[in-house]
């Protein structure tokens, strides 16, 4: 269950990190965006954990641990290698909504994270922490972009991507250690 809620937490960081920006620049993401935002993450997690189970079975689990705690590790060193600092240029008026296809497009962005985390964390967990897991990204990524949102708009207009990056990453890195252990 730990490990479900780990991964979960590790996908949505980046969902916080997004709406933080939008938050930021003041463009408002409403009910279908956000649902659709998190329905594209959650499909990709769920996929990925569920097609490890077939690598596992084709090379074996200590193989797929070692592996998966790699993959994860990697995925870390590259969030922390891409933060940069947030764009400082002046704010847009209030008001900008994100459209249908904008939000299937930083659904599909966002989900990259998703397919490659569910993917190597995916082949020592049960199937039902592999559902439970997407669940959990499901609700907490919701409650991600509505906070992100909120503390880009109100509180953060000078906090760094690299911030939430260090988050996303040092989550990673725990779920890697577990995987070897």
């Amino acid at each position: 269950m730990s490990e479900a809620i780990l991964i979960a937490a590790a996908v949505c960081a980046d969902l916080f990190a997004a709406a933080l920006a939008y938050g930021v620049k003041r463009i408002r993401i409403g009910a279908a965006g956000c649902g659709i935002i998190v329905f594209i993450g959650a499909l990709f997690l769920g996929v990925s954990l569920f097609a490890s189970t077939l690598v596992k079975n084709l090379a074996g689990t200590a193989l797929c641990a070692q592996l998966s705690a790699a993959m994860l590790i990697l995925i870390a060193m590259k969030n922390l290698s891409s933060a940069c600092m947030d764009d400082p240029s002046p704010l847009p008026p209030d008001g900008e909504p994100l459209g249908f296809i904008s939000a299937v497009v930083t659904g599909l962005a966002l989900s990259a994270d998703s397919l490659a985390v569910g993917f190597g964390a995916g082949v020592t967990m049960s199937v039902n922490d592999k559902l439970l897991a997407v669940l959990i990204s499901l609700v907490l990524g919701a409650l991600c972009i509505a906070a992100g949102l909120f503390l880009g708009r109100k509180l953060c207009k000078t906090m760094s991507r690299y911030r939430t990056a260090l988050v996303s990453s040092a989550v990673l890195f725990v779920l890697a250690v577990m995987k070897l252990t």
